[in-house]
């Protein structure tokens, strides 16, 4: 298993997370899901990160917990960028190069990439999992992004359920008000009915007589 992001953080010295305050980060990829050569489904971002020292590139995998194609329940149960999430990372620095991705790798956060695999005696004895500023800076940018499209995805949510709602409620008044407001058919009586016109010298003009002249 790999380790959480909570650990990463945590693990980092805080000069290292001061130095990455004066980097700037920008998002390559936006996060998608990968299926790896070993059948592992992940949650893949890429990030830029420039710093005074120059521009670096990072690379953020959450693992999934499930092999892709395997389900549980009804989908596929995934991993996104969050504390407790296990996380694979990657930096093309030189910090990372020969301080720590012996000792991610060892812990399956990592892979040998840039390093030539041998342990870091000089640079990191004790082998602590931690990362370099631009694997930080990635990491609690990724956090905070997907918590606020998760709030969004939420709000966005309830208010189409709010709007499902009040669409019912719309129509049971409508067939309420329509049950009740239903006109019933006039009853018709000696009353109701409307007197004949009768052919009076007032309301019909007399037919003119036959004479000679107008036949």
């Amino acid at each position: 298993m790999a380790l959480k992001q909570k650990t990463l953080v945590t693990n980092t010295p805080q000069i290292v997370k001061n130095r990455a305050k004066l980097c700037h980060i920008k998002t390559i990829q936006v996060g998608k899901y990968k299926k790896l050569k070993n059948g592992e489904l992940v949650y893949e971002i890429e990030y830029s990160v420039q710093c005074l020292d120059g521009t670096r590139h990072v690379t953020l995998r959450y693992l999934s917990p499930s092999k892709f194609g395997r389900s549980f329940g009804k989908g596929i149960v995934l991993s996104y960028p969050d504390d407790n999430s296990e996380v694979w990372v990657s930096c093309d620095c030189p910090y990372h190069k020969f301080h720590v991705e012996f000792a991610l790798t060892k812990h399956k956060s990592s892979s040998i990439i840039f390093s030539n695999g041998k342990r870091p005696k000089v640079k990191n004895p004790r082998e602590i999992p931690f990362t370099c500023k631009h694997i930080y800076l990635a990491l609690e940018t990724a956090k905070k992004d997907y918590a606020r499209l998760n709030k969004t995805k939420k709000v966005q949510q309830k208010l189409n359920v709010q709007n499902l709602v009040n669409t019912d409620k719309n129509k049971v008044f409508d067939k309420n008000k329509s049950l009740f407001s239903k006109e019933k058919p006039e009853k018709k009586t000696m009353f109701s009915k409307k007197p004949k016109q009768k052919n009076t010298m007032f309301g019909k003009k007399p037919e003119p007589k036959k004479t000679l002249f107008n036949k």
